[in-house]
């Protein structure tokens, strides 16, 4: 079997305006590209662009800057400008990435603002809500509306922001706790609506609740109190809008004691109390 490396193979790509009179970001490429098995790339001149990546699939490393870094599922790539750099896959396997490319006298500040100390390869713990943020990008781009260019700007700068709001996962031991976070994160999103669904969310994670408390702490900042909270009062903001639920039978619902202990809650979730909020949304 011959050990030639593969070349880069573009999947899918999608290309923006090239004026470079325009202020602000640029959105220069965005691609779906396979670097096969002992691919291995070398770039002293790189063009003149910032680039964010996803890998979906495969692994690999990448250098710059004097530092290597693991690329494998879930790990995002953060590359300066005009950054020379190295990459190169193993030989098991195919290296499969979302890419953005993008440039602008605002990209800079952008990158400092939420990327600084996100250079080079890391797995992040919201990493799923950064392949979502991908994929509205290649959506929108898949869409091809008159507006594309501009709609695509405002999603690159979501994504920027969800990549900012991670927390690097530097281990395999962090990359469990991060598991069993979700775990009993999405127990919870299931099942919010009883009283006792924090204790009952622990349990199922195989955990204590102190333990969860330090779980949510670590990698949401919140408390699972509070997700509760929010998700119930979401909740309870659609029914306020379907229709004239009494505030008696919403504390019933939401397992309050009286309507005072209910509307209470839903103002320290959404900075409204009921009244108000049906009021601001009514016809």
């Amino acid at each position: 079997m011959s050990n030639a490396p593969v070349t880069r193979r573009v999947l899918e790509a999608y290309f923006f305006s090239e004026d470079e009179s325009e202020e602000g970001i640029r959105l220069r490429e965005l691609t779906r590209e396979e670097r096969g098995p002992y691919f291995h790339l070398d770039a002293r001149d790189e063009i003149d662009d910032y680039v964010v990546a996803y890998v979906i699939s495969g692994e690999g490393e990448v250098a710059f800057s004097g530092d290597t870094w693991k690329l494998e599922p879930g790990a995002v790539l953060v590359r300066d400008l005009r950054e020379p750099f190295s990459l190169w896959t193993s030989g098991e396997s195919t290296l499969t990435m979302l890419r953005v490319s993008y440039a602008g006298n605002e990209a800079g500040k952008w990158n400092e603002r939420c990327l600084r100390s996100l250079r080079g390869a890391w797995r992040l713990s919201n990493s799923d809500a950064i392949f979502s943020s991908f994929q509205s990008i290649f959506e929108e781009c898949k869409q091809g509306g008159v507006h594309r260019d501009e709609i695509c700007l405002m999603l690159l700068k979501t994504l920027f922001l969800k990549v900012a709001e991670g927390s690097v996962i530097r281990s395999q031991a962090e990359w469990r706790a991060h598991e069993t976070f979700s775990r009993c994160r999405e127990y919870l999103k299931e099942h919010y609506m009883k009283t006792d669904s924090a204790e009952e969310a622990a349990a199922s994670a195989g955990v204590s609740h102190t333990h969860m408390c330090r779980l949510f702490k670590r990698f949401w900042g919140t408390s699972p109190h509070s997700y509760l909270l929010k998700l119930r009062m979401a909740d309870a903001s659609q029914v306020l809008l379907e229709g004239d639920t009494k505030l008696e039978d919403l504390a019933i619902r939401y397992g309050y004691s009286d309507p005072f202990s209910f509307s209470k809650a839903f103002k320290r979730a959404t900075g409204l109390s009921p009244q108000m909020f049906r009021d601001a949304h009514s016809l």
